[in-house]
This record gives C-alpha cells, sequence and structure tokens, in this order.
C-alpha cells in the first residue's frame, strides 16, 4: 500500500487539522497525483480515498489487509458482501497497517470524506458508539 509508505512517519497530530472558515475545502492532507491535471484540493482528496478502498478491496487472494468475510457468497445471509479485517495478518507491519488505516478512519470521519469499506456492523456500531445487538453477531 503506497499509501502507507509516504505517511507512516506524519504523526497524526498533524493529520487533525482544524475545519476551515469559508468555502475552503476541508482536507487532512494535500494529495498530488503526479502526471496529472488536476484543479483544486477536494478532488484528488476524495479521489485517495476510493482509489485506497478499491485498492483494500482488490486483494482476492484471502492474503489481504482486507478480506471478503464467511459468508461473502452465501445468499441467504444478510450483508453477504461485506469484508472484514484478515485475522491472520498478526505481524508487527500489519498491526502497523491496522494502526494507519484507523488514522484514515479519523481523517474521514472529521473531513466528511468516505472510505468504502462495506464492513460489517460488528466492526463498525462500536466505533460510532452504538451497541451491537445478537444479529449483528450471527
Amino acid at each position: 500500500m503506497s499509501a502507507f509508505e509516504q505517511l507512516k512517519n506524519i504523526s497524526p497530530a498533524l493529520l487533525r487539522v482544524p475545519k476551515p472558515q469559508g468555502s475552503e475545502p476541508f482536507i487532512a492532507f494535500e494529495v498530488v497525483f503526479k502526471g496529472e491535471n488536476v484543479v483544486g484540493e477536494a478532488g484528488p482528496y476524495r479521489q485517495f480515498f476510493a482509489d485506497l478502498s478499491n485498492e483494500l478491496l482488490s486483494d482476492n487472494s484471502g492474503n489481504g489487509i482486507i478480506i471478503k468475510a464467511p459468508n461473502y457468497r452465501d445468499t441467504h445471509v444478510e450483508g453477504i458482501e461485506t469484508y472484514i479485517i484478515n485475522p491472520s495478518r498478526t505481524s508487527a507491519l500489519d498491526l502497523q497497517i491496522y494502526e494507519f488505516l484507523g488514522i484514515l478512519f479519523g481523517c474521514c470521519a472529521r473531513t466528511g470524506s468516505k472510505l468504502a469499506l462495506n464492513l460489517p456492523a460488528m466492526f463498525w456500531k462500536p466505533l460510532v458508539g452504538e451497541f451491537l445487538t445478537y444479529e449483528d453477531l450471527s
């Protein structure tokens, strides 16, 4: 994940920027796509998160950081197209990448950007202060 390589040494505190006044875009960091003529700041920022989402979900080997949930193909189960954090990825580097993803989740939450990862309720409900139900865990 090239974003991790480029941002891993930046203090997370630097990504908690105050919301700008007026009509300036609210972004946590500037994104520059080399070789592309993109005007503005918010467009490349949003595109970064779209590209990152696609990259995280494109590894179909089952070895990615985020993998298809075990019930992904079961048409009788609600949430059939969800993804989960890969429980077998536990190296020190993997844990750094998970922490980095958490920082990016925070950037999205603060700036209103979307990281399009279809994660199950058992993952996101605790993050937003909602209680899990039995149905969320089944």
